[in-house]
């Protein structure tokens, strides 16, 4: 009910585990100051909170979704949660999945949120329609040992300092799909392989927009990242350099009325010689657009390809004559 209250004060701790759940909704707080876990034990936990001013309260980082049986939290219908640390899918003995859904206007605020965390973990984060937001004043790391997803649909938005996704040979993958579907990186985002390999994929869609500084994809040597803007007012719009393909392997597609602009930075296919990349623009309507230089096959092997009305605009071009590019360039000499 509306006055009921759920509280755990500084030292307390609570633990979902063993099918438990537990449900706060019709306006009904739920804080706590101490340690919370869902699943981490063993079995099956739930925490669900529904309704203007329901809310979940944590000022200790230390809480685990998740961890060691399946974890679910939700915050929906304008209810929110404010967690000081959250881990969602780790792994600590024997594998664990954690889920995590905000809709319905739900909100949910954090330091640094990590997705996927260890070995054998698998982590959904879903963050659904208009007035639904995930807000991380730290770091975002979506797969660093284990597996993680992040979806942001139908108006979710989703914003953090820097982006990871996939590292240390894990996968992970994030989709922002529909019109007013965000991802906002205060600072620089990696796709595959920011330590170590991994597979990382970031699919824009519907015109769901992403923003960040500096951008890797397939970052270090053996890691695979694949990028995808896709359908008219999808967007993707970085202040820094741009590197498909740095020093690990990139597939860029930026299709059917997508754009990609870069500001204040190069753009690079192929950066290292260890990098193998491919980037089309394809469509009419599709375009990549570069404030600065911009350099096909720099080190390593990285085509690109504009087909059926895609372009590249661009000040310079380089193009590696091992390389070559279909696309109309204003070229400045090839190597």
């Amino acid at each position: 009910g509306h006055s009921s209250e759920w509280q755990s004060r500084r030292t307390g701790e609570m633990h979902i585990n063993n099918g438990a759940s537990i449900t706060v909704n019709s306006g009904a707080p739920g804080n706590t100051d101490g340690f919370i876990d869902i699943a981490s034990i063993t079995g099956n936990g739930t925490a669900t909170f529904d309704g203007a001013n329901s809310s979940r309260t944590t000022e200790i980082p230390g809480s685990l979704l998740g961890t060691s049986g399946t974890g679910t939290l939700t915050f929906s219908n304008h209810a929110t949660g404010n967690i000081a640390g959250y881990e969602i899918g780790t792994f600590f003995t024997s594998g664990g999945n954690g889920t995590l859904t905000v809709s319905n206007g739900g909100a949910v605020s954090m330091v640094h949120g990590f997705i996927g965390n260890f070995a054998g973990a698998v982590g959904v984060v879903t963050v659904d329609g208009a007035g639904s937001t995930w807000t991380n004043s730290g770091d975002l790391q979506v797969s660093i040992f284990g597996n993680g997803t992040l979806n942001i649909s139908n108006g979710g938005k989703v914003s953090d300092g820097f982006g990871y996704i996939a590292q240390y040979g894990a996968t992970g993958a994030v989709t922002v799909d529909g019109v007013g579907s965000t991802w906002t990186n205060s600072s620089d985002l990696s796709i595959g392989g920011a330590y170590g390999t991994g597979t990382g994929t970031l699919t824009i869609t519907n015109g769901g927009a992403v923003s960040n500084d500096y951008t890797s994809i397939g970052d270090s040597a053996g890691a695979t990242g694949i990028a995808t803007v896709d359908g008219a007012g999808s967007t993707w719009a970085t202040t820094g350099d741009f590197f498909a393909g740095n020093n690990g392997n990139a597939t860029l597609t930026v299709s059917n009325g997508g754009t990609l602009t870069l500001t204040n930075g190069a753009g690079y296919i192929g950066f290292n010689s260890t990098s193998t990349s491919t980037a089309t623009v394809d469509g009419a309507g599709s375009t990549w657009t570069n404030s600065s230089d911009f350099n096909v096959g720099f080190a390593g092997n990285g085509p690109l390809n504009c087909r059926n009305g895609g372009k590249l605009n661009s000040r310079i071009a380089r193009v590696s004559r091992t390389t070559g590019a279909s696309c109309a360039l204003p070229i400045d000499g090839a190597r």
